[in-house]
């Protein structure tokens, strides 16, 4: 009991440094954004444009880090909750796979999106949110670890229970992969399956921890091949 308490007592502390440390952050963080946006809009040079972009870019990533950190500390703190609202599944998948699209358009990947007839045009109750933060983190994954060749996001009916219709998302590309040991390694935080194969592809290791546990809190599954 006093081991379990001691460990409790941490798990407090620590969730209450990254939620300070996160906030504190977003503050300047959200000036850099701010400011560099207001300054790429006034009269600048193309070596000062090139600069502001940069500072942005930066800023962006910075700030991404300190979502997921947030995020990892709710979730592993059991904290998070999920708002229902009906949206349309087809426009989040396309809007989202559109986005992304844009992000890497300079490279040489072609963008499939494959949504069957009948769950085109079709509302669901869930929580589009979460829906939307799941589907960003692995299309992006998809992009960021495909130099050519393509991106399908192919969404199907699986199987229906009363009210509840069981849909599969699945993203499918053609990446460099992950080697059949390292499976199970990529959901660990903070790291990457082959850190030296992969340093050019910068990222927390965050993003499919949380995943992983933002679909099992919408009572899905999470399957890699």
């Amino acid at each position: 009991q006093i081991a379990k308490s001691y460990s409790d007592s941490l798990v407090k502390s620590r969730e209450q440094l990254l939620n300070t440390v996160s906030h504190d952050l977003k503050t300047p963080l959200h000036s850099l954004l701010g400011f560099s946006q207001l300054l790429n809009k006034s009269n600048l040079n193309k070596q000062q444009s090139y600069y502001v972009t940069q500072l942005n870019a930066s800023a962006n990533y910075a700030n991404k880090l300190v979502e997921d950190l947030l995020d990892y500390s709710r979730l592993d703190a059991g904290s998070v909750t999920l708002n229902e609202a009906r949206f349309c599944l087809s426009d989040l998948v396309e809007n989202i796979a559109s986005a992304n699209y844009t992000i890497y358009a300079n490279k040489d990947i072609e963008l499939i999106v494959d949504i069957a007839p009948e769950l085109t045009d079709v509302w669901f109750l869930s929580d589009p949110i979460r829906l939307q933060q799941v589907l960003n983190n692995l299309i992006s994954n998809a992009f960021k670890f495909t130099e050519r060749g393509e991106v399908k996001i192919k969404v199907s009916p699986i199987k229906e229970e009363g009210n509840s219709h069981w849909v599969q998302l699945a993203i499918i590309d053609t990446g460099i992969g992950i080697p059949e040991d390292k499976l199970e390694s990529i959901y660990d935080e903070f790291s990457q399956a082959g850190t030296t194969a992969h340093s050019q592809f910068s990222g927390s290791g965050l993003g499919l921890t949380i995943t992983k546990k933002l679909i099992s809190l919408l009572n899905g599954s999470l399957e890699l091949k």
